[in-house]
């Protein structure tokens, strides 16, 4: 019975304009290992190291086939592209033909 409720629940609040989540995804690339949230109430990335913890802004959000695409532009660097779809990414497009992904 709890699990139907919560269900149900979930149902309630995903046929809303938005609802609040929070999407976990850990990351590495050549330089070390991350973790990038979005919490859909601030409509913020969040990316978390080893001594730093960054805010990433967002500027766009899609629902796609099994999760969602985030955008948005880093302050003073590269615009992003966050999948929440397998296999989750982060990609970072720091100029016109380097992209870097991190998964």
């Amino acid at each position: 019975m709890m699990l139907k409720t919560f269900w149900i629940l979930m149902s309630v609040f995903a046929t809303g304009d938005a609802f609040a989540a929070t999407i976990s995804l850990k990351c590495k690339n050549a330089r070390r290992e991350y973790l990038v949230e979005f919490n859909d109430a601030t409509r913020q990335v969040f990316a978390k190291a080893e001594g730093s913890n960054t805010n990433y802004p967002v500027s766009e959000i899609k629902e796609i086939s099994g999760g969602y695409l985030i955008k948005g532009t880093i302050p003073n660097g590269p615009d992003y592209e966050l999948s929440t779809v397998r296999p989750k990414s982060i990609r970072f497009f720091i100029s016109p033909g380097n992209v870097q992904t991190d998964q």
